[in-house]
C-alpha cells in the first residue's frame, strides 16, 4: 500500500509482513525517466521525500528479488 495518494512532500509504502531483503522502490515520470531509485529493507513501513518532485503523475516499481512486486501511478500536489 502506498499512502497518502495524491502526496505532497512525502509518501509512505507500507507492506504486508516484513521485509528482510532489499528492496528498490524505482518512480519514474510520464516520459520513463527514472527520477527516484531508493534501496532499503526495513520493516513493513518505508517512508520517502518527494518534495523534490515537481507537482504531476509519477509511476512507481516495487521490486524484490528482481520481481515486480507493485506498480502503479502516484500523483505529486
Amino acid at each position: 500500500m502506498v499512502y497518502p495518494n495524491p502526496a505532497k512532500n512525502s509518501i509512505t509504502f507500507e507492506f504486508s509482513e516484513d521485509i528482510n531483503t532489499n528492496v528498490q522502490i524505482i518512480i519514474y515520470d510520464i516520459f520513463g525517466k527514472e527520477v527516484i531509485h531508493r534501496d532499503f529493507s526495513q520493516k513493513k513501513l518505508f517512508n520517502m521525500d518527494i518534495s523534490s518532485l515537481a507537482n504531476g503523475i509519477y509511476f512507481y516499481k516495487i521490486i524484490k528479488n528482481n520481481e515486480i512486486l507493485n506498480n502503479d501511478k502516484l500523483i505529486k500536489l
